[in-house]
């Protein structure tokens, strides 16, 4: 066999066509692994910092105040202007693991503690209007000791107290466990809560209280004014009612909404009633306006009707100042006048307008009927604090003549007692 000693092979040339796309693709492939390897960058682009600290300064604070003794939360909301943290997911009719348990805030950027009982009742929780502006670590009373809020997920969420002159307090509750971490360094492993308090302008179609002036219903087609007598027809009354009220509030620095005109009807429910303008508004505190005829003898006297889930400190104050400033008569119930708590059925508030104004913290939209009609109020953890004021029975002579005459004097009274509310 002849071999040829001078052989030489020859070379395959490069498919550039081929191996470019390939080494492109390549590439990429090692910038996305590198990528996804390093560490994730923290979800806050811009450093968290609070109380005129810098970014460095504040998680030095921070770092200083971790513990492991904590406690967890699971819901949150506000009813009013009192914001409650709840041990476990709300339920109108169980009692929440917080209730009754001391709440420690500690104010980072002056040092200062406030401290609070979680009452049972839904405006016996946190103040926000009490709150002084800053940057506050939550801890809860355990047994003899104090355990820092956790949560099991992420939240942040932004509440409002009343205004006063377009000024209002702006509450954040915040959990991120990833608010103060960098790429270089892990502040916090859980969900620590903090609340973050500050003054804030409130918007344009923010309101404090919705007034709902009763009568004008559109019942399938038939205008229901309410009670009438002689002169008195409720429907132009409680409008002028509300009125005068919005005016006295209105010149305090508050923000007030009527929820229907004074010559247009509006139903109380559904999406364009009543009571969704008042979600709408994000209005604190809903108010009904009422007269009621005198259905049965030797009835008489004014009753200001509040919710099962409330205390009755709203309530007495504007029944103590209808008594302080006008003759106008109070309900005597016996161990007290002029108030009362709404009844219940299977746990919730009887009265509807106070129960569908209260957002899911009093059942809103949960009961037959109801559920198609206010589903916008079912899940909202913003429910406004319901009161019901019926000024008495206008076939009572007392009242009838009392209500003409010092008209003024029962508008002031009740924007009185609204306003100390809204103050508190």
């Amino acid at each position: 066999m002849d071999y040829r000693s001078n052989y030489v092979p020859k070379t395959k040339k490069v498919n550039y066509k081929i191996v470019v796309p390939f080494l492109f693709v390549l590439a990429l492939l090692i910038v996305y692994g590198i990528h996804a390897l390093r560490p994730k960058p923290v979800e806050n682009q811009e450093q968290f910092a609070f109380c005129r600290m810098t970014p460095e300064e504040s998680r030095s604070v921070i770092k200083k105040n971790l513990t492991d003794n904590v406690i967890e939360f699971s819901d949150y909301g506000v009813y009013g202007q009192s914001l409650g943290l709840y041990g476990a997911d709300y339920q109108v009719t169980t009692a929440d693991p917080f209730n009754g348990r001391t709440v420690f805030l500690t104010n980072l950027c002056t040092g200062t503690e406030q401290v609070f009982l979680m009452g049972s009742e839904l405006d016996a929780k946190i103040p926000m209007n009490a709150l002084d502006p800053g940057f506050y670590i939550i801890e809860v009373s355990v047994g003899f000791e104090r355990s820092r809020l956790i949560a099991d997920e992420k939240m942040d969420e932004v509440f409002h107290a009343t205004s006063r002159s377009g000024e209002a307090r702006e509450v954040r509750l915040i959990a991120n466990k990833n608010l103060f971490n960098t790429d270089e360094e892990t502040i916090m492993d859980q969900h620590y809560a903090f609340l973050d308090v500050k003054n804030t302008q409130i918007d344009a179609n923010t309101y404090d209280v919705v007034l709902d002036p009763s009568g004008l219903y559109d019942d399938m087609g038939m205008i229901l004014h309410g009670s009438e007598f002689k002169d008195f027809v409720e429907s132009k009354e409680m409008y002028r009612m509300a009125e005068a009220i919005e005016a006295q509030l209105t010149s305090a620095g508050y923000k007030v909404k009527i929820v229907r005109e004074k010559d247009k009807p509006r139903d109380t429910n559904d999406v364009n009633g009543r009571i969704h303008a008042g979600y709408l508004a994000d209005a604190k505190y809903y108010v009904n306006l009422t007269m009621l005829q005198q259905p049965y003898p030797k009835e008489t006297g004014a009753s200001i009707i509040y919710s099962s889930h409330a205390t009755s400190r709203m309530a007495s104050t504007i029944a103590k100042q209808l008594e302080a400033q006008t003759t106008l008569e109070l309900f005597d119930y016996g161990s007290h006048e002029g108030i009362v708590q709404t009844s219940k059925v299977d746990g919730y508030d009887n009265n509807a307008k106070i129960r569908e104004a209260g957002g899911r913290f009093t059942g809103a939209g949960v009961l037959e009927a109801f559920r198609e009609w206010n589903t916008f109020a079912k899940d909202s953890n913003r429910g406004m604090q319901g009161t019901v004021i019926e000024f008495g029975y206008i076939e009572d002579a007392k009242t009838y003549e009392t209500w003409f005459a010092e008209f003024d004097q029962i508008a002031k009274a009740v924007a009185d007692g609204i306003a100390i509310e809204l103050a508190s």
